[in-house]
């Protein structure tokens, strides 16, 4: 890797941002750290560990460096131990080739503790002769603490991580995946304070316009749950979670079942709530949000935001009441107040969040609109969100079991 390389990852990283099982289940031990620089070992496929031109580089507050080849723990895998050739295997296959070939690059940062943040990737290399520095795939892993002070994840986080084309981790996890983002939360007594700590995996682009293989899903899955073990252990925490098996894979006639099934509830009901009915003025928008929505997980997400769309709409409940802590910010001082009962929140033209109490703790209520052209071509629709956001929350908090929730949006 060239010097010219290495400035130019330095720079990006500066300026970037189900069931469990006994302590036997660990992924791994926090072992001593070895002297800096590179090692190289094969297992299988080729893996390449670089020449440490970015061993020692300071990023940062917290002066965190790069580093190639020295791992924390003992379990000489990659990202501070956790990931196994499986589910790299997974993750990173190219095009319809099972085994991704080529050589792989591991590079991490060391880990400090419960609530630092520490990133680590992975690129495979093209295994064509003519050409080996072409990088063919790329995993990016990292653990971070979500901010509810000031509110900074409760907008670019949530767009990224939780998207409506993401399903739920399962099996009690508090995460989601889709074919390109994984998230998972780390047991809120594993980490100190109350902001959620938080494992993702990213690979490629978002999911917007671009194919990638269902398979990806599940890697990415795989991977956050590796992680996430292999962090529980380097922290002394007890537990691991269980890595999940393979979905199942539906037939194609249960499939169509599925899609006409949301069909029906999208024309019917406001993203498939009994007894919230579309408003007429808004059918279109609201239907085609209502054919892709996450359930059943620690959030709720109705929305459409597609390249061929022309507008974002994105109708989301929070009930980890960790992760809805980040929107606290924003429900207090993200716009002009409406009134709630027995919750509060804010409003403008594109955006909406409240919070309150369920059984279960805080909640977290937030419908989207953003016209990609502006609001202007969009005529009677710009009154979206203060149309569609008091019938959304009344609607959640019934089926959430603490309603009712009463949202009184101020007249324009």
């Amino acid at each position: 890797m060239t010097e010219k390389d290495t400035a130019a990852i330095r720079d990006e990283d500066t300026a970037g941002t189900a069931g469990t099982v006994g302590p036997e289940g660990a992924a791994g031990t926090e072992g001593e750290a070895g002297a800096a620089g590179s090692r190289r070992r094969r297992r299988g496929i080729a893996w390449a560990l670089t020449a440490a031109t970015l061993t020692g580089a300071l990023l940062g507050a917290g002066a965190v460096g790069w580093r190639t080849g020295t791992l924390p723990f003992q379990d000489d895998r990659p990202c501070w131990g956790a990931l196994s050739d499986e589910t790299l295997d997974t993750v990173l296959a190219h095009g319809d080739r099972p085994r991704p070939e080529g050589r792989r690059e591991v590079e991490e940062q060391k880990l400090l503790g419960p609530g630092w943040s520490a990133r680590c990737r992975v690129l495979v290399h093209s295994g064509e002769e003519h050409r080996q520095d072409k990088v063919v795939a790329r995993l990016d892993v990292s653990v971070r603490t979500l901010d509810s002070r000031q509110g900074r994840d409760a907008q670019a986080w949530t767009a990224e991580f939780l998207s409506p084309e993401a399903t739920p981790l399962g099996g009690g996890l508090r995460g989601t995946a889709s074919r390109s983002r994984a998230w998972l939360a780390l047991p809120q007594g594993c980490v100190d304070g109350q902001d959620p700590v938080v494992v993702e995996a990213r690979i490629g682009a978002q999911d917007a316009g671009v194919f990638v293989p269902p398979s990806r899903r599940y890697g990415l899955t795989r991977a956050v749950v590796e992680t996430a073990n292999g962090l529980m252990g380097a922290y002394g925490c007890a537990g691991r979670h269980r890595v999940p098996e393979p979905p199942p894979a539906l037939k194609e006639s249960e499939e169509r079942e599925r899609e006409k099934k949301r069909d029906r509830a999208a024309a019917t009901a406001l993203c498939g709530l009994a007894g919230a009915p579309v408003p007429d003025k808004h059918v279109r928008a609201l239907r085609a949000a209502a054919r892709n929505w996450v359930d059943g997980g620690p959030v709720r997400v109705c929305g459409v935001d597609r390249p061929e769309a022309d507008l974002h709409v994105r109708l989301m409940t929070v009930t980890d009441p960790a992760l809805a802590r980040i929107f606290e910010r924003d429900a207090s001082h993200g716009g002009p107040h409406v009134d709630g009962d027995p919750g509060h929140g804010t409003l403008t033209a594109d955006r909406a969040v409240y919070t309150s109490r369920c059984q279960t703790g805080d909640v977290a209520f937030v419908v989207e609109w953003t016209p990609r052209y502006g609001f202007e071509r969009y005529g009677s629709d710009w009154t979206f969100v203060r149309d569609v956001f008091p019938l959304y929350v009344a609607a959640e908090a019934d089926r959430l079991g603490c309603g009712p929730q009463k949202v009184t949006v101020p007249r324009t």
